[in-house]
């Protein structure tokens, strides 16, 4: 197991979901292949205080997780400093430490505060990496790939969200949170969303398909299964009268057939979905 010093963004959204939904400290170091005591120290030095109150006296933040999510009293008359981690805080106080965060660059010091100053820009301008690079090539002699690898480990004051398309999506709206009550005794060990990030994370550029149901009126048997490849902008839809779990299994161990096994897992390695009680036999898909 890696004891990493320095942790990427995507690393530090692993941690939060983390916190969040109440897992161990050794479940999260274990998901990041990172030494627990890694992650401790990480929360402990980058969380941010809500409000200030007493000190060093809450046992809860004195020791793992060292913040106030998911305490009972954290929304009642808490005496106590307050503290929460979140990982887009976390990343910025992480950054203001560029002597550390820069071991590595084959640069001096006014080389990369040029090189800095010159990607800065470009993105303003809304212009890829490649752009920025064959438009400077003769002051920028590193390479395309290493000028992301420089973003990507936070050496550069350019942030991968900073990129443009980087993020195409906005979060949509909801009114209300869904619950299916029919499955909600199924062992999704090893099937969480907090294992589908670490799991991306460990496999950078893999294939993630979606899958879903689009909305119908609550008289109509028939339902659209979707089955989207968001990379490739492809998408298969499947017409099923009444929809069950089996006939979602009928759905893959159709599409396996034709393709053949190797091919299948091949294309499609990773599904996200929802907890839908259509797709409930995980084993099946």
């Amino acid at each position: 197991m890696k004891n990493w010093k320095h942790l990427t963004f995507e690393q530090r959204k692993v941690i939060s979901s983390g916190i969040s939904h109440g897992y161990k400290l050794k479940d999260i170091g274990e998901n990041l292949l990172v030494d627990p005591t890694s992650v401790s120290k990480e929360v402990k030095r980058n969380r941010i205080e809500v409000s200030i109150g007493l000190k060093n006296s809450c046992k809860r933040t004195e020791r793992w997780p060292y913040v106030c999510t998911g305490c009972k009293n954290r929304y009642n008359n808490c005496p106590y400093t307050k503290y929460k981690y979140d990982a887009s805080k976390a990343q910025e106080k992480a950054d203001t430490n560029l002597v550390n965060s820069r071991r590595g660059i084959d640069v001096d010091d006014e080389e990369f505060k040029q090189l800095d100053k010159i990607i800065k820009d470009g993105v303003g301008e809304n212009k890829s990496i490649y752009q920025i690079k064959i438009e400077n090539n003769d002051t920028i002699k590193k390479s395309v790939s290493t000028l992301y690898g420089y973003i990507n480990k936070g050496y550069l004051t350019t942030k991968r969200i900073d990129l443009p398309y980087a993020v195409t999506y906005k979060k949509r709206k909801h009114n209300k949170k869904y619950e299916y009550s029919e499955n909600k005794t199924i062992d999704r060990t090893g099937h969480t969303y907090l294992d589908y990030l670490a799991f991306i994370h460990k496999n950078p550029g893999i294939y993630v398909w979606q899958l879903d149901f689009l909305g119908a009126i609550k008289t109509d048997n028939k339902n659209i299964l979707t089955f989207i490849l968001p990379d490739l902008q492809f998408t298969l839809l499947n017409i099923i009268s009444n929809p069950n779990s089996k006939k979602v299994v009928d759905f893959f161990d159709e599409l396996e057939e034709k393709l053949g096994i190797d091919t299948f897992k091949e294309l499609i390695p990773t599904i996200l979905t929802d907890r839908d009680p259509y797709f409930s036999d995980i084993n099946g898909i």
